[in-house]
């Protein structure tokens, strides 16, 4: 789609001499349509979305991607979008893939990866990796406390973080658990 327009775009001048040298010939709808100019700038600005979409899935769907950082890319292109003041019936289909594309797994991911840390997560989709986690530690192993000690002796990166502040206490213990989990089956 993007190639299409983009082709449009880049040969417009031509169809438009051509519209005027043989005006008798061409239908004048279509004649019309091609000398409206603002049916080239809608053109002009939906391909720039295209291209940011375009970019994204090839992102996405390269070798090295890997679920948090989907994640990521989403969350990058939604808020280029809000920037940019694409057509809101845009964004709302972007949002409405979004959603249908991630999944709890994914907002954990996001979560976890020390070059996210989930900062760019909503509460929600924390709180929906949280219940994940914890839905999963629970049918493993039964055990999924932490004491509030510590919560503050450990010296992980997620304890003195901006994502911490917003979890709050029991939440964030419940992360720092889940990370040194994590750490030691890695090792």
């Amino acid at each position: 789609m993007a190639d299409c327009l983009g082709s449009y775009l880049q040969n417009w001048p031509i169809i438009l001499q051509v519209c005027e040298k043989h005006r008798g010939e061409i239908d004048t709808n279509m004649a019309n349509k091609v000398k409206n100019i603002g049916i080239k700038r809608n053109a002009e600005d939906f391909l720039i979305g295209l291209k940011r979409i375009s970019v994204a899935l090839d992102r996405v769907q390269s070798d090295t991607c890997v679920i948090s950082e989907t994640v990521q890319i989403w969350k990058d292109l939604e808020k280029t979008f809000e920037d940019d003041d694409q057509p809101i019936i845009i964004l709302k289909h972007l949002m409405d893939s979004y959603n249908q594309a991630m999944t709890d797994s994914h907002f954990l991911a996001n979560l976890l990866d020390p070059r996210y840390r989930g900062n760019d997560l909503c509460v929600e989709e924390t709180d929906k990796a949280m219940e994940h986690i914890l839905k999963k530690l629970s049918s493993s192993d039964g055990q999924h406390s932490i004491s509030q000690k510590q919560v503050h002796s450990t010296s992980t990166c997620l304890c003195h973080s901006k994502l911490r502040n917003r979890l709050g206490m029991e939440k964030a213990g419940k992360l720092i658990f889940i990370y040194k989990l994590l750490n030691k089956k890695s090792k």
